[in-house]
């Protein structure tokens, strides 16, 4: 019965859509602006491991920095061949296992 009513609750009142399925990573951008500071971002070079699907990123790029750097795995190129040229600022998109990379890979990211 509990069921049934919250379903018939659910088509009377939907609830409307969410701006993107993981509300809680804007929660994390506020947080990371409330620490650091818009400012102090600006310019800089910013390291994104595993970007997903490009959300993140493409906050990240709305802070105007020098570089977004990105690192995801080989498997996920595909995926992210459809967001990486909505990308906004000076980028470089790096196909490699961050876990695994050689010191001089390392070294390289400056």
């Amino acid at each position: 019965m509990k069921t049934l009513l919250k379903r018939v609750y659910r088509r009377v009142f939907p609830t409307p859509p969410r701006p993107e399925p993981l509300m809680y990573r804007v929660e994390l951008f506020g947080e990371l602006l409330g620490i650091a500071g818009r400012d102090q971002l600006r310019d800089k070079r910013i390291l994104e491991i595993g970007p997903k699907d490009g959300l993140d990123s493409k906050r990240l790029a709305s802070l105007s920095p020098k570089e977004l750097v990105m690192i995801d795995l080989p498997e996920k190129r595909a995926g992210n061949e459809v967001w990486l040229r909505q990308i906004d600022c000076r980028s470089t998109y790096i196909e490699a296992n961050f876990m695994y990379m050689l010191h001089e890979e390392y070294q390289a990211l400056g």
